[in-house]
């Protein structure tokens, strides 16, 4: 029996899957079986799996029913003690079975994932944007409840915890791989952080118009499942509205992208309905127009301009009255989206732009001039120096302003 079965389902996966094998062929961790499962493809992708030679490939061919009954098929036929999910557009490191097993051998017995750092990729490999998987707000259920973290093909999860839940989640319509955190969770089962880049999401930008509705009825369904448990703790309970507002932010960000401005419009005001201090907080600003900018393989006009940018928030910001808001209050929210516009100039080096956002933001609001906390909006990897240090140099130059 393997230590790690690798479940990868593929539907006309000729272009990529050899990327996506030769990738699982290079692991420096070299116990595991990959079951390959072809979902119904009609191109090239068996003799792709057949030319490897390679015993511990195994291949299967399901008629098409899609890429959840694909990777439950896959786990179901699967031996090792550990599981892991790789798409057949996707890759790692070298060295990632080999570390994340490592956590999860070294973690505390309650421990059932171990997951790392990703990053977007486009078609050559280039790296678009690092996301870090760390659980920020708090242990796995209370982190989940509020998004999906990573990606599915970053994490190690150990088959006991997966048979405790009954298998690899099946509801449709749904997000498999969030539900499939989320149950580990509910469970007691806890989460280790490998804070190192180890895995690869090929982005594909054509991807986002076509399933931006698809994508938008999964999520909603998922989170009324999760919301319906009536056994989730009270503090679990007192993020249901966070969870829906970080949702519908995810929907306008993509509506913003597909230049759907009133569909951008109609979430944010979702997103506010559900949460009213989330139209207070930079990262909520910083969230919808830089946290996903993926140059132009995401983002048809590339880096927002200032001038559009004010379009886009005068837009936002007439919502704001339709949910209750008070000229108070929508002037805070102003403030907070100057903090915004202030932080992905600074990720752009235009740093004098930066600096007048930043102290218009301080005119809005003169609360802002003192804070630092909003950097998180950031990111993880725009700062080139540490967070607290560069909230100092911050502060330094908006009060030499003043």
């Amino acid at each position: 029996m393997p230590t790690i079965s690798i479940i990868t389902p593929a539907y006309n996966s000729e272009k990529t899957l050899p990327k996506t094998l030769a990738s699982v062929m290079a692991q420096t961790f070299t116990d595991w079986e990959m079951m390959v499962v072809d979902d119904g493809s009609t191109d090239n992708t068996r003799q792709i799996v057949e030319n490897f030679i390679e015993p511990r490939i195994k291949y299967f061919y399901l008629d098409h029913q899609g890429r959840k009954a694909a990777r439950s098929a896959g786990f179901e036929k699967s031996t090792g003690e550990s599981i892991i999910f790789l798409d057949a557009d996707d890759w790692w490191e070298a060295s990632c079975l080999e570390k994340l097993h490592q956590a999860l051998t070294d973690a505390p017995t309650e421990i059932a994932v171990a997951h790392c750092d990703f990053a977007y990729v486009d078609g050559n490999g280039n790296i678009l944007r690092r996301e870090n998987s760390a659980f920020s707000d708090g242990p796995g259920l209370e982190t989940l409840a509020l998004g999906n973290l990573f990606a599915i093909h970053a994490a190690l999860v150990k088959r006991a915890a997966i048979e405790s839940i009954g298998g690899f989640p099946q509801m449709n319509p749904g997000l498999e791989d969030w539900e499939l955190w989320i149950e580990i969770a509910a469970k007691g089962f806890g989460f280790v952080h490998l804070p190192e880049l180890l895995a690869y999401y090929n982005w594909r930008s054509e991807s986002v118009s076509k399933n931006v509705d698809e994508r938008k009825s999964d999520c909603l369904n998922t989170l009324a499942r999760f919301w319906s448990n009536k056994n989730l703790p009270e503090k679990i309970k007192m993020l249901k509205g966070r969870s829906y507002a970080n949702a519908y932010l995810e929907f306008c960000t993509t509506q913003f992208d597909l230049e759907n401005m009133q569909c951008a419009r109609a979430d944010f005001k979702q997103a506010m309905d559900y949460d009213r201090g989330t139209a207070f907080e930079v990262e909520t600003y910083y969230r919808i127009f830089f946290s996903k900018m993926l140059g132009n393989e995401f983002s048809k006009a590339g880096f927002i301009g200032i001038e559009d940018y004010e379009k886009k928030i005068v837009l936002l910001m007439s919502c704001l009255a339709e949910s209750r808001y008070n000229q108070s209050e929508i002037q805070r929210a102003r403030s907070a989206s100057y903090m915004a516009l202030g932080a992905g100039l600074y990720a752009k080096k235009r740093l004098k732009e930066a600096k007048r956002s930043y102290l218009f933001a301080g005119q809005l609001d003169h609360g802002k001039y003192h804070q630092a906390t909003y950097l998180i909006a950031l990111g993880k990897s725009c700062l080139p120096t540490k967070l607290v240090d560069w909230g100092k140099r911050l502060r330094t130059m908006v009060h030499s302003e003043r």
